[in-house]
């Protein structure tokens, strides 16, 4: 049997966010269990469904996801945490690593031809 990973999206933007959920759905193996805008929700969020992944932007409406992604691991351990953001640096992606995030993913990304 099949695993289904069970994914949580925090993010700002709700056409982003629906459109994430829509894309992430169309595959039998990943099943959307809650999204949401803001931080303190989405810790919420984690604490309750326990996600394998948490696709979370950088930019929330409290500040940035650096202060949730030790809280989200704290909360769910097993659980990786990408980022989604604008900046393409190295930098950040090292520090976001050693926050604990597993990942960084560019919104700007497109399929290659």
């Amino acid at each position: 049997m099949k695993k289904v990973w069970q994914v949580v999206i925090i993010d700002i933007h709700p056409t982003s966010m629906l459109g994430t959920k829509l894309i992430l759905e169309e595959q039998q193996d990943l099943t959307v269990r809650g999204m949401t805008s803001t931080g303190t929700e989405g810790l919420d969020l984690v604490n309750i469904h326990q996600p394998d992944l948490i696709l979370m932007d950088y930019r929330l409406p409290e500040g940035q996801a650096d202060q949730y992604i030790a809280q989200m691991k704290n909360l769910s351990a097993h659980s990786h945490i990408i980022i989604l953001t604008d900046e393409d640096n190295v930098k950040l992606f090292r520090h976001l690593m050693s926050l604990g995030a597993s990942g960084m993913l560019s919104k700007q990304a497109s399929l290659a031809s």
